[in-house]
C-alpha cells in the first residue's frame, strides 16, 4: 500500500515469469517443439526439395518456427 495525500492506493503486483501462452492446440502430453519439428518433416517428405518460407505456408506455421537457427 502507498499513501499519497492522505489517501491510501493499493498498487497490483505484475505477475512474475513468462506469460502462459493462449494456443491450445495441442495434445496433454506432448512437446510442442517436436510436433512441430515433427509436422515440418512431414511436410517435407511429401515435397522434397521447398524454401522454408513455403514450407511454413504449407504447414500452417509462422515462418519463425522453421528457422534453423543458425
Amino acid at each position: 500500500m502507498k499513501k499519497s495525500q492522505g489517501m491510501i492506493q493499493t498498487i497490483q503486483k505484475r505477475p512474475r515469469g513468462r506469460p502462459r501462452s493462449i494456443i491450445t492446440d495441442t495434445k496433454p502430453g506432448t512437446v510442442r517443439a517436436l510436433d512441430r519439428g515433427l509436422t515440418l518433416l512431414r511436410e517435407l517428405a511429401q515435397v522434397g526439395s521447398i524454401r522454408l518460407t513455403d514450407l511454413a505456408i504449407r504447414a500452417d506455421m509462422p515462418s519463425s518456427s522453421t528457422n534453423l537457427g543458425r
